[in-house]
């Protein structure tokens, strides 16, 4: 799997996953956190929108995926 860019941006399609859940969360990303006590802003792909102050990890997904 090789990537273009090394960084998640706002736009980029992402999975998140979290220590205490089984499932991982397929999102897109529509903010990121400017400062200290800022949420990422996500978007499921039922179109809820999620705020996360924290997680487990994030991973950036290939565009075919």
């Amino acid at each position: 799997m090789e990537f273009t860019e090394d960084r998640i941006k706002v736009g980029d399609k992402v999975t998140v996953s979290w220590e205490t859940l089984k499932t991982e969360f397929a999102v897109e990303v529509l903010y990121m956190p400017q400062a200290t006590g800022d949420c990422w802003h996500l978007k499921r792909e039922d179109g809820t929108i999620v705020y996360v102050n924290s997680f487990c990890s994030m991973i950036k997904l290939n565009k075919e995926e």
